[in-house]
Formats: C-alpha cells, sequence, structure tokens
C-alpha cells in the first residue's frame, strides 16, 4: 500500500498521540490492558511515521467497521479525516473483499465531487484511510440542525450527488450504499459523496445479489432478496436522499417493519403522505421524486435520464440556511 514520507521527531509524537489513540481505541471494545497498549502504540507508531496525528481523537462518523476522526497532516498542519479499520475487528469477507475492494476503487476516483483519498496505510492492527475533511460535515446532519432544504438547495445538493455517481456508472462502478450520511457538504456549497465499502464493478446488464447498503435507502429489489441492477439501486438511494433534504424526513419508516411490509409501503408510494403540510413543495419536486423512486428498477431512470429530469436541470447554485446558532 502507498505510503508517505516519513515525519520527523516521531517519538515526541507518539508522546503526543499517547492519550487521544488510547481513548480512541477504548471506544471501540473492552480488551485486556495489553491489548489496548500493543494497540495503542501500533497506530501511533504507524500513522507519526507516515506524517500524521489524531489530534483530539474528535469522532467526525462511525460506519459499520469503521470510526473516522479528525486529524491532521504534520509538516503542513492540513486538516484531514482518518478513517481507521481495525483488522481484528471485522470479518474475515469484510477485510478479504471488500476493504480491498473500496481501497482499489477508491484510488482510481478522480471527480470534483468525490472525497480525495489521500493515503492508504496499514499496521499489524490497522488499515487507516486519510482523505480530505469536510468543514461542515455530512447532509444528514446538517439537515437535521438546520431543517428542510429549499427545493433549489436540495435539487444543487442532488446534482452534485449525480454527477459523482454518473462518472462512477461511466467507469463501470455502482456505490451500493449512497445516503445522506455518505454525502459529504464542503465550503462553497460542494457535495461530495463518499464510502465505498461496497463498490463493484458491473456492466450495465450484470446483477448483484449481494444485500449492501441501508435499509432504509434500498430499493424493493433488493428488499425482496432478488437479482437487482447495482446502477437502478443506485437510482432509487438517490431518490430518498432528495426526499430527506425536502422534508428532514425518511420517506418510508423501517422500525419495527418486515422487509415485505417496507416493499408494500414503497409500492403504494406511502412516502406521498410524509411531506410536511406547511412545506410549499413543488409539482415539479414531487414528480422528480416520483420518477426516482420508481418501484420496478427496469423502468427506473438510469443516471443520465435521472439528471435530465426538469426539476433537476432548472436548479441554480443558491447559498444554503444558516446553521442555528
Amino acid at each position: 500500500m502507498n505510503h508517505v514520507k516519513k515525519a520527523k521527531h516521531t517519538l515526541v509524537f507518539i508522546c503526543f498521540l499517547h492519550f487521544s489513540v488510547s481513548s480512541f481505541i477504548l471506544n471501540q471494545t473492552e480488551e485486556s490492558m495489553d491489548c489496548v497498549e500493543e494497540a495503542r502504540l501500533d497506530l501511533s507508531k504507524v500513522l507519526v511515521e507516515n506524517g500524521y496525528d489524531l489530534c483530539d481523537a474528535r469522532l467526525l462518523g462511525r460506519g459499520r467497521y469503521s470510526d473516522v476522526c479528525e486529524g491532521i497532516q504534520i509538516n503542513s498542519h492540513m486538516k484531514v479525516a482518518i478513517k481507521v479499520v481495525d483488522k481484528r475487528k471485522v470479518p474475515h469477507v469484510y477485510r478479504s473483499k471488500f476493504l480491498p475492494r473500496e481501497i482499489s476503487c477508491w484510488r482510481r476516483l478522480r471527480h470534483i465531487n468525490i472525497v480525495t483519498l489521500i493515503a492508504v496505510i496499514e499496521s499489524r492492527h490497522f488499515v487507516v484511510m486519510v482523505m480530505e475533511l469536510s468543514e461542515k460535515g455530512d447532509l444528514l446532519t446538517w439537515v437535521q440542525k438546520n431543517g428542510p432544504q429549499s427545493e433549489k438547495v436540495a435539487a444543487t445538493w442532488m446534482k452534485q450527488v449525480m454527477s459523482a455517481v454518473c462518472y462512477m456508472h461511466t467507469h463501470s462502478i455502482a456505490h451500493r450504499d449512497l445516503k445522506m450520511e455518505n454525502a459529504l457538504l464542503f465550503t462553497n456549497d460542494k457535495v461530495k459523496i463518499a464510502d465505498f465499502g461496497f463498490t463493484r464493478r458491473a456492466t450495465v446488464n450484470d446483477l448483484s445479489f449481494s444485500f449492501c447498503g441501508s435499509k432504509s435507502y434500498s430499493a424493493p429489489e433488493i428488499l425482496l432478496g432478488d437479482a437487482y441492477s447495482p446502477f437502478k439501486a443506485d437510482i432509487w438511494a438517490i431518490g430518498v436522499m432528495t426526499f430527506v433534504a425536502i422534508t428532514n424526513r425518511m420517506p418510508f419508516s423501517e422500525r419495527n417493519v418486515t422487509n415485505e411490509q417496507l416493499v408494500r409501503s414503497q409500492f403504494h408510494r406511502k412516502y406521498r403522505q410524509c411531506y410536511p403540510n406547511e412545506l410549499s413543495i413543488s409539482s415539479d419536486c414531487r414528480d422528480a421524486i416520483d420518477i426516482l423512486l420508481t418501484f420496478n428498477y427496469a423502468r427506473r431512470p438510469n443516471i443520465r435520464e435521472a439528471m435530465s429530469i426538469p426539476w433537476f436541470s432548472r436548479s441554480e447554485r443558491v447559498e444554503m440556511k444558516a446553521p442555528n446558532r
């Protein structure tokens, strides 16, 4: 794996990292103190040797098999996000299949709306991915803090997501885990997608059989356990993201329901009953969401067709609502 130039004064920085890295590891699981100390030294050493520092280990996000913390590049003092995967605590299939696939795929992706992977570092216990830091966090957190976004803002966000997805699909790569949490907000209203752990290379006619992603964003064909088009599943997820951005609500509730019940809600378009009455949502916006959430994936648009939906094509760049103080 690629490594960056070693930093100087390793011993000093290892001491500086002692508290933050120990806290990070202790938050992962209850282990014997010897194991914690060994892991702490391993993570501290590999980070410092490659020129990075976890700072105060401020947690930015927690995934299924990893944590993402804020860090810095020691020489430049540039803030970065550091994704840490503890190889001892992840399933073998993830370590041997999905993690290498994520790294291999991510390294090849170069797009203005895709988070840049800066470095990949591996030690005895950890795989560390260093990436550019989002100043404003993920879209879900932003919407939860600031409420439903205007149609222009939501359309501007989703156009950027679709631009990244179009780039991926054009290069025969499906994301398979698109959701608000995996779309990050940067300065100048820039949106970039991240988390490529479930990406898959495929042709337009290939079908997937693995259940990937989050249930709330999963297309009906996935919930039913059928073979599915990974590209069309990405389109469904974009439809869910659009609904969330507009309403600050999920279109379908996954709580205390079976997959079959959730699919019935999808089939009957129950999300239409979830639009807040106080929001004046245009018919064009509702139509766009309806098109993206087409139940039959064979009739669901591909990414280029989705980008040509009038509601998206008419959007303009606008300023977003400021965070609540």
